[in-house]
């Protein structure tokens, strides 16, 4: 491969004589080092001539033959024709790669381009043929062949460059290629007027990429005539690589709690007052932080059928129907399906779905993973009410005889690893156009809750998602995580030199990570996570939602940005510290002085094309806590903005810690504790030492540590897939090793932080016991 690059930057007039003379004596060196080469390829090898070997190796010619017939055989793969049929099938994958930057691991500045090379059979071998002279043999196919542009003067002080490189094609190619394929690196040094020179590889076969992460790091190196290898430079580039499939929705077991009808939700809205009911306000809230999430320690409520005796909802047999719209795709051509089924009369509880056809509710989707967890279910509940008697004008979207009263947007992500999804419900859009329908959205208008069973599924999936393309139709909030300064604390004197760490941030119950930063005392991240924020539509247009008071006083009320550091370990991972950032730094400072702009650009999903913003941005560092108490300061660093920005005149506040109590308890928490202790002392007896608690305290968040009502830490959890017996669950929680605490003050995880350090004391196993027997349907409880 010979050749050269466009160059990325453009040299003046006034510099190129200069560069001339440089790039001369430049390559003169070159030609040397290039005439020393051949004559040590002639004579069996010396440095330069390793290199090139490493492509193209030395082979007899039996030896070749040998080689091309093994690769021709039956893959052993798979024991019927179907099961080999479904290794060897081509299939469709999608690849990007983007965000290039190349480390110069050597001590001088080099002037190069990177060939990419995705899959291909492509080999060469210098054939030894008897006395003649070896020759080269080329077998298989070419792959893709990508080139950088070419990077000027790299230095060699450690930073990265980036090269501006951004590919999208689609590869054909069946799971057994992705064992023998590889994605190949190539590095190249450039020169002006002469032939480029190669300098160093990496290779790695395309399975890893297919189920690893999305953003990659490789060492290219150049091996010598020894055989071994020397790192010239690591190479870093996101690589979203996912194959396109069919997959087949199936919804069922689906419940609604606490929908109202249009006229009792018309009365609450008319008065102007906010639903006070304590249980519901609670379900509503409290769980629904935990809806999708992987928050770490994320507190929750009791499910809903405990609370439905006091819903508060008056009896009214009202029937009502449900309607669901799947996704659509149409970059692959996959069309989105309404599925409509009626709900048992409403009598202030549960409501289910009556009895259907399960074939009519299956829903095809063709897409990436990727493309399935960033899709979204929607929901409209219909109440059967006139809008006549209601006295108000018939509203848009009302089908035969059916008001809509209610909708919802359900994501689907994390529905390949468990089906359980739920959502809150929210006013619909004619709602917040009626007399006093500036409080609609603070209206609670019950929870759904259902299956998504997706039967047939990928066999490789990436372990995280594209998240640079946005629906510019929605809002969102970044946060930009850029390093650890001065460096990690541990809880012990152990050395950290080979510490890996990453960073969870964690925001409206949704939980994303940063890269793993290996080996390093002080991690750089510099990752950019996008979190979505869901506000109630308040229209029935399709273009982004007005900047108003409503959408501001939603988006305070999501709390605040909590941010953990995390050490990677096999047996178990630490918490290292975590801090919290809240919405309103985004806006104005500590002086209450609006933040300085910044300009931002992002690509729209939709059109394909980028587009650039002038934001606000929060930039600075905060103290890290630990849970085992004080120790050396050490400080994570970060930027906030929000996309698109909001109004000049927006306001959002820093919201209190909530109440440690369910709302419904809180008139009546005195007189509950004082029947609670009356009962513990009657069943402790004589026992000294023997206490029974009806709150504890939460080891996350740290830094607004308090305590909670203790059946706030169970919750309904999903158990992995295959643990769906109450002897697996024990079997899955005895493999949790049981360790004390290292907090000084007695405090309990909550099950979702529990299962991120992976071991814990007695209590913390029973809950997650308990949690995980509820998430299976049985009735579970901890006793203390």
């Amino acid at each position: 491969m010979f050749g050269g690059g466009a160059k990325t930057d453009e040299k003046k007039d006034g510099e190129d004589g200069d560069d001339k003379d440089d790039d001369k004596d430049k390559d003169g060196k070159e030609a040397e080092d290039g005439a020393e080469g051949d004559a040590a390829g002639a004579e069996g090898g010396e440095e330069d001539e390793g290199v090139q070997v490493a492509k193209t190796r030395k082979i007899s010619k039996e030896e070749f033959y040998k080689q091309q017939a093994d690769k021709a055989a039956v893959p052993d793969k798979g024991d019927t024709p179907e099961l080999r049929m479904h290794w060897t099938r081509p299939r469709r994958w999608e690849v990007r790669i983007w965000q290039v930057r190349i480390e110069n691991m050597t001590d001088e500045a080099i002037y190069v381009f990177a060939n990419i090379i995705f899959g291909g059979t492509k080999e060469e071998f210098l054939v030894r043929n008897g006395g003649k002279e070896p020759s080269i043999w080329v077998a298989g196919d070419e792959g893709v062949v990508l080139r950088t542009p070419v990077v000027i003067d790299v230095p060699g002080d450690g930073e990265d460059t980036e090269m501006v490189f951004d590919e999208r094609f689609e590869w054909q190619g069946s799971y057994m290629d992705l064992e023998k394929q590889t994605l190949r690196v190539e590095i190249w040094n450039w020169a002006r007027w002469r032939i480029n020179k190669f300098d160093s590889f990496a290779e790695d076969p395309l399975l890893n990429y297919a189920k690893g992460p999305i953003q990659n790091e490789v060492e290219c190196n150049r091996i010598d005539k020894f055989g071994k290898k020397h790192c010239r430079c690591k190479v870093a580039f996101k690589l979203y690589f996912q194959e396109v499939y069919d997959f087949d929705l199936n919804l069922q077991v689906w419940r609604a709690s606490f929908v109202p009808t249009v006229k009792q939700l018309l009365e609450r809205i008319r008065k102007g007052a906010e639903e006070e009911d304590g249980a519901m306000a609670d379900i509503g809230r409290t769980t629904m932080q935990k809806t999708t999430s992987k928050a770490r320690g994320s507190l929750s409520s009791r499910r809903s059928s405990v609370l439905s005796a006091n819903s508060g909802v008056s009896a009214e047999a009202t029937s009502q129907k449900i309607e669901i719209t799947t996704p659509m795709n149409a970059t692959h051509w996959s069309r989105s399906r309404t599925l409509t089924s009626k709900l048992s009369p409403n009598t202030g509880g549960n409501a289910e779905w009556d009895k259907w056809d399960w074939r009519r509710f299956r829903a095809p989707f063709r897409g990436t993973p990727s493309d399935l967890n960033n899709s979204t279910l929607e929901v409209t509940v219909f109440s059967r009410e006139s809008h006549k008697e209601l006295e108000v004008s018939r509203p848009m979207g009302s089908r035969r005889g059916y008001l809509p009263v209610c909708i919802a947007e359900i994501p689907l992500r994390g529905c390949l690893e468990h089906g359980e999804v739920k959502a809150s419900l929210k006013p619909a859009p004619w709602l917040y156009q009626v007399e006093a329908g500036s409080t609609a959205h603070r209206q609670f208008c019950g929870i759904l809750q259902g299956n998504v069973g997706i039967e047939n599924r990928p066999l490789y999936a990436q372990s995280d998602d594209i998240a640079d393309e946005l629906d510019f139709r929605k809002r969102y909030l970044f946060v930009k995580v850029i390093k650890v300064d001065p460096s990690v604390v541990t809880p012990d004197t152990r050395g950290v030199a080979d510490i890996d760490t990453y960073v969870e941030v964690t925001f409206d119950g949704v939980a994303k990570r940063t890269r793993v930063s290996e080996n390093d005392v002080t991690p750089v991240y510099n990752d950019e996570l996008i979190f979505e924020l869901a506000v109630a539509k308040t229209t029935y247009s399709s273009e982004l939602a007005p900047d108003n008071e409503q959408v501001w006083e939603e988006i305070e009320r999501k709390g605040p940005v909590t941010m953990d550091l995390w050490s990677l370990g096999c047996d178990n991972n630490e918490h290292l510290g975590s801090c919290e950032a809240f919405l309103q730094e985004i806006l104005v400072d500590d002086r209450g002085q609006a933040q300085s702009t910044v300009g931002r650009s992002a690509r729209d999903a939709r059109r394909k094309v980028e587009e650039t913003f002038t934001v606000r941005r929060y930039s600075g560092s905060k103290r890290l806590h630990y849970v085992w108490g004080e120790g050396r300061a050490s400080y994570l660093h970060y930027e906030m903005w929000f996309l698109p920005d909001l109004d000049m005149m927006a306001t959002l506040k820093k919201l209190k810690s909530s109440s440690p109590l369910p709302k419904a308890l809180e008139q009546t928490w005195d007189r509950k504790v004082e029947s609670w202790n009356a009962i513990a002392a009657k069943v402790a007896g004589d026992d000294e030492g023997r206490e029974f608690k009806c709150v504890a305290r939460s080891v996350w968040p740290v830094q607004s540590a308090q305590e909670h009502f203790l059946p706030r830490f169970l919750d309904v959890a999903r158990p992995p897939r295959g643990v769906d017996r109450p002897q697996a669950i024990s079997h899955y929680i005895g493999c949790f090793p049981y360790v004390p605490s290292k907090s000084d003050q007695e405090a309990v995880s909550t099950p979702n932080f529990f299962c991120a350090v992976r071991q814990g004391e007695v209590v913390e196993h029973a809950l997650l016991h308990a949690s995980l027997l509820l998430g299976i349907g049985l009735r579970a409880f901890v006793c203390l």
